[in-house]
């Protein structure tokens, strides 16, 4: 098969639309499948997929008017239990897919530590046989992101950094910590490195990795401990 086939084929199968069956696929399969499919059908495919392997739900979840900030804020990709408790069980989820032989950094482009977030689940697909999966409390995050601003000065701002580049770290730090107890919109990034964060990077490949199976009992224990 030339390339002009092949072509014809993936432009063929790319306006299929997912049906049901599909995410319930295997992580093997799915690391397959999405292959074939457009970026943007698998980015909004990765959720649905994603809450069938660990059971939680998807309905309610994303952008909404929310009282206390009396504004609209995200409420996540999912949550677990029969009921949606923002703040508590509900997660937002952050996937790659990329061929790698080891992870050196866990992180979320976007980090809003105003959105009322319970868990950031960290996706990583290293091959077809194998993934990294980490779920970060919102405490953990949190402490990690002012802990590195304090060290580094760098606030890490993933828009609008210029806004930020005459602060000094307090009034940076500032910036984080008003943005949770006040709901002022603040996104930043969220990446803990292996060189160089090595202490925090450790902790969450020890304390927070684990597989499919193990994330609903993580998460609904999690407040209980």
């Amino acid at each position: 098969m030339n390339y002009k086939e092949l072509a014809k084929l993936i432009r063929s199968h790319r306006h299929q639309t997912i049906v049901e069956n599909h995410l319930t696929l295997s992580y093997e399969d799915w690391y397959d499948y999405r292959i074939t499919i457009s970026h943007q059908m698998a980015t909004r495919a990765d959720e649905k997929w994603f809450a069938n392997k660990v059971g939680a739900k998807t309905d309610g979840v994303g952008k909404q008017y929310w009282e206390p900030f009396s504004r609209e804020v995200d409420i996540g990709d999912g949550y677990f239990s029969p009921v949606l408790v923002i703040g508590e069980n509900n997660y937002d989820l952050k996937v790659t897919f990329k061929e790698r032989n080891y992870i050196d950094s866990i992180g979320f482009q976007q980090y809003r530590p105003a959105d009322p977030i319970a868990f950031y689940a960290a996706l990583m697909g290293t091959g077809p046989k194998d993934y990294t999966l980490i779920i970060v409390p919102k405490d953990v995050a949190f402490r990690m992101k002012i802990d590195k601003i304090a060290k580094t000065g760098n606030l890490g701002s993933a828009h609008g950094t210029g806004l930020y580049d005459k602060m000094t770290t307090e009034e940076k730090i500032n910036v984080v910590q008003e943005a949770v107890s006040t709901g002022k919109n603040c996104v930043i990034g969220f990446d803990v490195k292996k060189k160089s964060s090595k202490e925090d990077f450790e902790l969450l490949m020890d304390k927070y990795r684990m597989k499919f199976d193990d994330v609903q009992s993580f998460i609904t224990n999690y407040n209980t401990k």
